[in-house]
């Protein structure tokens, strides 16, 4: 039987330019970080020892955390949740969401299930959060004090959050950030938006790419001395495209889309280095590229036959290695 996705193995090699394929068969290996009796996992972020994401256990979501290896694998439910989800990892912080009582509350943790930490700031009990990035002292995604999505910012408690929803608009989110960046989406005018943030509910702006239906930014480059890239996806004429803005700039934005694709979206980047999945005849690939639509190399090829599907959902090079 083929698994559908092969987003719980992390890619490992020793080079940076992905790019030059003549290395790349013999630079590559995938590792296996599937959780022994999981029905289903799913790897979300990743750094240089630290990975977070997803395993099902008797049909629930159980956030989860690595460091290599399959055996690594922690659990990191916390009491008293129904479901619960790691999305980012940073200096042995994890960000994510967990349900109590049918509403999603944002959490931070710190390698175990019992360190969990709920930073959801809202007393109402129809409200609900969920933090989507962090950089281990900022914390970044959305609060919904009832309805709409709201996007935000903490400083690593309850307590110290700020709301950087953008005035007009009908709902918004933070999907990544760099301590001092934010990046996401704001849903106003009947489309969604790729947006930018400094901090502030007044530094938003609006990064839609001209020509595009709908945008939004998904990852920000984590490298402070380089210039800032972000990545994500735009719908052109139905279809989406990955793509990459060099700059904070609407007219920065880098069609990233392969030839012969139906589908293709970046999801995380490195600054050099993008990554995302690309759909070729109805099958999804994880994909790297090097800046530009053609240097594309399909990851998917590194993987053992029985996987059908993949997705690169996050970069991490530590100038030696780079780790997917």
């Amino acid at each position: 039987m083929s698994h559908p996705f092969a987003t719980f193995a992390l890619l490992t090699g020793a080079t940076v330019l992905l790019a030059d394929s003549a290395h790349a068969a013999s630079a590559w290996s995938a590792i296996n970080l599937h959780p022994p009796g999981a029905e289903f996992s799913q790897l979300y972020d990743t750094t240089e020892t630290e990975q977070v994401g997803v395993a099902a256990f008797e049909g629930y979501s159980h956030a989860a955390y690595w460091s290599g290896s399959r055996e690594s694998f922690v659990n990191l439910q916390p009491p008293g949740a129904r479901d619960s989800f790691a999305y980012s990892v940073r200096f042995g912080q994890q960000a994510g969401a967990a349900t109590f009582n049918g509403r999603v509350h944002a959490v931070i943790w710190r390698g175990t299930a019992v360190s969990a930490t709920g930073l959801h700031p809202l007393n109402n009990a129809e409200s609900s959060s969920s933090l989507f990035a962090t950089t281990g002292s900022q914390q970044a995604g959305y609060v919904a004090p009832a309805g709409f999505a709201r996007a935000a910012i903490w400083a690593g408690s309850f307590a110290q959050w700020l709301d950087l929803h953008p005035a007009g608009a009908i709902s918004s989110q933070i999907r990544s950030t760099n301590g001092s960046r934010q990046v996401g989406a704001v849903f106003s005018g009947g489309a969604e938006h790729a947006a930018t943030w400094t901090g502030t509910a007044a530094s938003f702006r609006d990064l839609h790419p001209p020509g595009a239906t709908s945008s939004q930014v998904f990852g920000i480059e984590e490298n402070q001395g380089i210039e800032t890239r972000l990545v994500g996806e735009a719908l052109f004429t139905g279809i989406t495209h990955a793509g990459l803005w060099a700059t904070p700039n609407p007219a920065a934005f880098v069609n990233l889309h392969p030839a012969g694709a139906s589908y293709s979206v970046a999801y995380g980047t490195n600054g050099a280095q993008q990554v995302g999945t690309a759909k070729f005849n109805d099958l999804y690939h994880a994909v790297i590229w090097s800046g530009t639509a053609a240097s594309l190399v399909d990851l998917h090829q590194f993987l053992p036959a029985a996987y059908s599907e993949s997705i690169a959902r996050a970069v991490w090079s530590d100038g030696t290695t780079t780790h997917f």
